[in-house]
């Protein structure tokens, strides 16, 4: 099978595969994408937050596709995404390089996570991989706001979500 993105303003960047070999798109695009979203799940809609309607913002995407490339559910999200990873019917990913003062990182913020009330230029956020939910998110790192600090890779499997970075 083969699918596509409609329109040039959209990027998948990237793709996981499960244990039911179901696909996982992920990507960002500065605009509405016709068909991608489904009812229920994190955020439905496409979000223009940007204050200049020439200079539209960039939203974050997730989209789940059967194993013969059926849309089983997608989802919008405040912004993109750095890096994923997929187990257990479980995504989990960051996101926020660099965007310390971005509020939209505390949308995907839960309480009684990690470090839910600090904020930091970076998030880990686990996501429902049957329906497209958010599960958790939490803050993570120092409040620097500098491209070279924090996460670069994320992972996880049965013994935990484990992180590489760096701070300068």
């Amino acid at each position: 099978w083969t699918t596509y993105l409609p329109n040039n303003n959209n990027g998948a960047y990237f793709l996981e595969i499960d244990s039911d070999d179901t696909v996982y798109v992920l990507g960002s695009t500065n605009s509405e994408i016709l068909g991608l979203s489904t009812a229920g799940v994190f955020r439905e809609n496409y979000t223009n937050y940007s204050s200049d309607p020439n200079q539209p913002s960039v939203n974050g995407f997730i989209v789940k596709l059967s194993a013969s490339g059926q849309r089983i559910w997608g989802t919008y999200l405040p912004i993109p995404i750095n890096r994923v990873t997929v187990f257990n019917h479980s995504i989990y990913f960051f996101t926020g390089y660099g965007v310390l003062t971005n509020p939209f990182l505390g949308n995907f913020v839960t309480s009684g996570t990690y470090q839910d009330t600090s904020p930091a230029q970076q998030v880990i956020v686990k996501f429902n991989g049957n329906n497209g939910q958010l599960v958790w998110g939490t803050y993570y790192g120092p409040a620097v706001n500098d491209y070279y600090d924090g996460i670069y890779s994320i992972k996880a499997n049965e013994t935990g979500i484990y992180v590489s970075g760096g701070i300068e």
